[in-house]
């Protein structure tokens, strides 16, 4: 009951502040050169002018009241191209990671070398995270590391002949 007379008042306190800035637009109307009104009544100062119901449309579409400076914008919008658009910045580099050995055993692990933000060569093991990167698998001289939004498959080279 109370929310009830809460919400009636919000919605007489809009239609409040809607007529009186019809109102504004309309007297505002009449100091305004580039929007038609009808012609004022013959003889009668201080009477205001009668109005076409499409002019209060024509007030606002004028004034642009969504605009701080009320001017029309200096370019058009065009969602279909990228001309207003900032563009998208470029990718990060992705980081050259080398599979430097692997330690086989009941517990394998894979050095890796190349991993951002560590110096020197990381000893890890299948599910252990280094930076952004996290070893998922460690077999048969490869090692599969998983990034953000990569997945990469490191290999052994043989540098034995």
């Amino acid at each position: 009951m109370h929310a009830e007379r809460i919400i009636q008042g919000m919605l007489a306190f809009v239609t409040a502040c809607g007529i009186a800035l019809a109102a504004r637009l309309l007297l505002a109307s009449d100091q305004s050169p580039d929007v038609p009104v009808a012609a004022a009544v013959a003889g009668a100062p201080g009477v205001p002018a009668p109005v076409r119901r499409d002019s209060l449309v024509q007030v606002v579409t004028a004034r642009n009241p969504f605009r701080v400076d009320r001017s029309v914008a200096a370019a058009a919008f065009n969602p279909q191209t990228a001309a207003g658009a900032a563009p998208a910045p470029p990718a990060p580099p992705r980081p050259t990671l080398i599979l430097a050995g692997i330690l086989s055993g009941p517990e394998p692990a894979a050095l890796i070398d190349g991993i951002p933000g560590q110096g020197a060569t990381r000893v890890l093991r299948v599910g252990e995270r280094a930076g952004d990167f996290v070893v998922r698998s460690i077999a048969d001289g490869q090692v599969v590391v998983a990034g953000r939004d990569t997945v990469m498959t490191l290999r052994l080279r043989n540098t034995f002949r």
